[in-house]
């Protein structure tokens, strides 16, 4: 198999030293151990910390091109500016590096946009890497400015239009790629899977370090504190449980993550602790401290097609998962057997599912053997490069041959 140099884009990506998503990094580093060279840019802003970082120029035979991003503390007009100004950026960090291929992932169409240019120029195919749909995001989370989205719109299906593949993260998304202008022989499920970790930090040290007592039932919440992530539910749910042994810790920062702490004061809540973004290379050690894994989003149909990155850590960490999310999410684990599914924003449900698992601590351990064994057959981050390895060599070779691409 020809060893090939990757382009990886992606306006959201962090390397395990700091919060954010790290999935793409991780990746990337296995592909540099697959024999591949990988370089990934990515912005400089770091979007969990609302603050700006000084990368490595190189870590795990990744080369790390930061591009510039301007600063941004809400959903606002700032944080557009944001998308625009890396999507320029990235750009110009692309016009210099040299490339077989290029990978981008959305969100955003900006700097997918841009790839696509980078990939024009450069003459090499232009893969997009699907792992938001957008602008239907943005329209489920109340977005209402009609001529934004149709130009949104007007540019996914560009996209779509004149990838050489698109990889999306579920199988609902397929059939959207599909009405929106991308090729079903083009389109391949390439979750997000997780990576096995390797960390020898025991569960009582995590528990201590936190000040949770042996006894303690701890749900925690670990991702984004935005509008889409409905964490109103875990705070109802845990105005509701009256056992005086569950607690909930929520990890993480994001728009709505001051109203909420407002609110579980207000509530008088003694079971809720906000914690800090922490960055991926803590995640799984934090992980193996708690006993049960919450996973929420808004109630709405877009969201039916959504894999969390959460779901697949709390299975590598071999924790149970409360599950509020209906669709693919619900399917994933009820076909591990690895959590309770309850409907979207039913805050009861979720106070009545971590009840009973609290009082099962044999089913807790059995749902999290599943998952574990799951990700370690079937959804881990080497097998997932080992995957892409595969597909991106194929779309190269035949690019290379000149197969001709539609796009009307």
């Amino acid at each position: 198999m020809k060893h090939l140099r990757l382009l990886f884009v992606d306006h959201y990506a962090t390397t395990p030293d700091y919060p954010g998503l790290s999935r793409n990094y991780d990746i990337c580093a296995n592909l540099v151990a697959l024999g591949w060279s990988a370089s990934l840019i990515l912005c400089r802003f770091n979007h969990s910390l609302r603050q700006y970082v000084r990368g490595r120029s190189r870590l795990g035979g990744v080369s790390l091109l930061w591009a510039y991003g301007s600063r941004y503390t809400a959903n606002s007009w700032s944080r557009e500016l944001n998308i625009l100004t890396f999507a320029v950026s990235a750009l110009l960090k692309g016009f210099f590096a040299s490339t077989d291929v290029i990978v981008v992932t959305i969100p955003t169409l900006e700097s997918a946009l841009s790839a696509w240019l980078l990939a024009s120029l450069k003459r090499v195919p232009f893969i997009l890497n699907i792992e938001d749909l957008w602008p239907d995001s943005l329209v489920a989370m109340g977005f209402n400015n009609g001529f934004v989205i149709a130009v949104l719109r007007k540019l996914e299906r560009f996209l779509y239009r004149r990838a050489n593949h698109i990889f999306i993260i579920a199988e609902n998304m397929r059939d959207h790629v599909q009405r929106s202008g991308g090729t079903s022989s083009k389109i391949s499920l390439l979750p997000l899977g997780a990576t096995i970790s390797a960390t020898s930090v025991r569960r009582e040290q995590i528990r201590a370090q936190y000040g949770w007592d042996p006894s303690d039932i701890v749900c925690g919440y670990v991702g984004s504190h935005g509008p889409a992530n409905s964490l109103d539910t875990i705070i109802q749910a845990a105005a509701t449980i009256q056992d005086a042994r569950v607690r909930f810790v929520l990890f993480g920062d994001g728009s709505d993550k001051d109203r909420l702490r407002d609110k579980a004061e207000r509530l008088a809540l003694a079971n809720v602790r906000f914690m800090d973004a922490i960055s991926p290379t803590e995640v799984p050690s934090l992980l193996r401290g708690l006993d049960i894994g919450i996973a929420t989003l808004k109630n709405t149909n877009l969201f039916k097609g959504a894999r969390p990155t959460k779901l697949f850590e709390y299975m590598e960490a071999g924790i149970p998962i409360v599950c509020a999310i209906n669709g693919e999410a619900r399917q994933l684990i009820e076909q591990v057997g690895s959590g309770v599914f309850v409907e979207p924003e039913n805050f009861r449900g979720v106070a009545s599912a971590i009840g009973e698992l609290a009082n099962d601590q044999s089913r807790r351990q059995r749902m999290g053997e599943l998952g574990r064994h799951y990700i370690e057959e079937f959804a881990s981050r080497d097998k997932l490069a080992a995957q892409m390895q595969s597909t991106v060599t194929e779309v190269c070779r035949r690019c290379s041959q000149g197969a001709p691409e539609r796009h009307d």
